[in-house]
């Protein structure tokens, strides 16, 4: 290919007529660029068609999956709260099971306390 084209342009052939002369001998696909008309425009509208529906879809989808996880996460966090008298009830109940001291209970409810 690359004598012809030296040969042609030696002949004095401009740019688009060699380009002719291979896309009449060997077809369109010579050209490694399909044409941007007729069908084979689909060719070259259809990528960035779906580059943007895969980035609008990953962006709903987030969008989605972030208001579901607020919702749910604000509900959950409501349902787990712990009135004071509960929380002592339920620190209470940790300290029996675990067998804490007088000294011991003291020091771990102070360090709960301070936590919360």
């Amino acid at each position: 290919m690359r004598k012809i084209v030296s040969q042609k342009l030696s002949e004095g052939w401009t740019n688009k007529q060699i380009k002719g002369f291979f896309v009449e001998r060997y077809g369109v696909s010579v050209l490694l660029e399909p044409p941007t008309e007729g069908f084979n425009l689909t060719i070259w509208l259809l990528p960035p068609f779906a580059v943007g529906v895969a980035f609008l879809s990953i962006l709903f989808g987030i969008r989605r999956m972030r208001r579901h996880n607020l919702d749910g996460h604000s509900a959950e966090t409501a349902a787990m709260a712990l009135t004071k008298e509960e929380q002592k009830v339920y620190f209470e109940a940790i300290e029996t099971l675990a067998g804490l001291t007088d000294s011991s209970k003291d020091a771990t409810v102070s360090a709960i306390n301070s936590t919360l």
